[in-house]
């Protein structure tokens, strides 16, 4: 709406309108806008298709951990029949995520040649992560996510780079030491970032400082998209822990320790 005010003859590609609209809003609200490929995103913000993915990914890991017998049995298959196969079948991709956490969260070190062959390795696969797409993009089966491949590929080449990284540690101690400041900032701006960023876009591609093809428009969409990230998506980021602590505290819910 705020992008068609702007600029009316702009195509945002938002497919809902109406009551569709405020169907796929509240499906978003609940985390449930993806449940078999439904698709149903908060108007032009694609990226929120992922929040249904890690719901049910946390869903399936609670009830595999904290669970035992016939419980244990009966969530698992309730919430694998809820969530359908297009999220099972990068489900992989998050475990994988999981186990990287735990390999490195005790510390690991590795030679210059084994960390800089992860690095490279894992760069090449990100650099050429659209390629990769457009290549395998009919490599898939029914129900599951179409660029499946690329999905992977790109899983696989964000590990290597981040365990490289890590393992680098040792050898690059110095220069990474460096880094450690602006790599902690810009690391808190990443979910922020990827939330918001493709209504932000479409919000400043609107607004033709300079035909759409020029460096200039470019400079201006990607510069108004990350002032607006560095400056409210930090503040939203900066408020997350006050407002868990206010939502956890006793007086809203269940003393912490009711025997007492």
């Amino acid at each position: 709406m705020l992008v068609n005010s702007i600029n009316p003859d702009y195509n945002t590609r938002a497919e809902f309108t109406g009551v569709a609209q405020f169907l796929s809003y509240g499906a978003s609200a609940l985390f449930v806008n993806d449940l078999w490929s439904a698709g149903l995103h908060p108007g032009s913000n694609v990226p929120f298709w992922s929040m249904t993915f890690e719901m049910i990914y946390y869903l399936l890991f609670a009830a595999a951990m904290f669970l035992r017998g016939k419980k244990r049995i009966i969530v698992l298959v309730l919430t694998v029949l809820v969530a359908g196969p297009e999220i099972l079948s990068v489900a992989a991709i998050w475990w994988l995520g999981w186990r990287c956490y735990h390999y490195v969260k005790n510390g690991i070190s590795y030679g210059t040649l084994q960390a800089g062959t992860f690095i490279i390795l894992g760069a090449v696969l990100l650099v050429a992560s659209t390629d990769i797409r457009h290549f395998f993009a009919g490599w898939t089966l029914p129900g599951l996510r179409p660029r499946i491949v690329g999905d992977y590929s790109d899983a696989i080449g964000f590990l290597l780079l981040f365990v490289g990284l890590i393992g680098a540690q040792g050898a690059w101690k110095n220069a990474i030491l460096k880094l450690e400041v602006p790599a902690k900032y810009l690391g808190s701006l990443c979910f922020s970032l990827y939330l918001f960023h493709q209504p932000l876009i479409h919000v400043f591609s609107s607004m033709a400082v300079a035909p759409p093809t020029s460096l200039m428009q470019h400079i201006f969409v990607l510069g108004g998209t990350f002032a607006v990230v560095m400056t409210f998506g930090r503040w939203c980021e900066t408020t997350k822990t006050p407002i868990g602590k206010f939502l956890s505290a006793p007086k809203l819910g269940r003393a912490r320790n009711p025997t007492k």
